[in-house]
């Protein structure tokens, strides 16, 4: 019995998508476990807040054994993306403080 299978990644904007979907595809499909290169997807579904956000979809029978498979695959994946320069970005905030230069200057 197959199943379906995700991973999901994101990527920093600027990235090749055509790339980034070429490499997760090859990555999950090298995998001995995964099978049926038709349907093994990647796919661009969301702009997040600091990355670009993917999801690589494949079937495969070693159900019990999948978080090893996933593990197999991302480990793939990040060898492929420092390869060809795609960068997985850290969460970014902005950080905005404001100074009251009236207080300031009092104690001064």
């Amino acid at each position: 019995m197959k199943a379906r299978f995700r991973i999901d990644v994101g990527v920093a904007y600027g990235s090749d998508i055509d790339l980034v979907i070429k490499v997760l595809e090859e990555s999950a499909f090298q995998h001995p476990d995964i099978f049926d290169r038709e349907s093994t997807e990647a796919r661009l579904v969301n702009f997040g807040n600091s990355s670009l956000d993917f999801q690589v979809l494949f079937f495969s029978e070693n159900i019990f054994r999948i978080s090893k498979v996933k593990s197999d695959i991302r480990r793939s994946i990040s060898q492929k993306f420092s390869a060809n320069n795609i960068a997985i970005p850290f969460p970014q905030l902005d950080l905005h403080l404001k100074s009251n230069a009236t207080e300031n200057n009092k104690k001064g």
